[in-house]
């Protein structure tokens, strides 16, 4: 698997785990459900962002590294 295959296996990932959380959200809204998606939701948005990222430089030193050793 490339690296860009695991990134986009990531992305679809999240946006299906943050899809069901915004239909998770809509039965419940209170202290708690405020809580978790603070706790846990957007540290993981941030965490993902950060992830597809790091993947992406990782992906430009790949190629770097090939074109050096051909």
């Amino acid at each position: 698997m490339s690296v860009y295959d695991g990134r986009a296996k990531l992305v679809r990932a999240a946006k299906n785990l943050f899809v069901s959380w915004e239909r998770t959200k809509e039965g419940w809204r209170d202290e708690n459900s405020r809580q978790f998606e603070k706790k846990y939701i957007t540290l993981l948005q941030s965490e993902i962002h950060n992830t597809q990222q790091a993947m992406d430089h990782i992906a430009v030193l790949l190629h770097r590294l090939r074109q050096e050793c051909t």
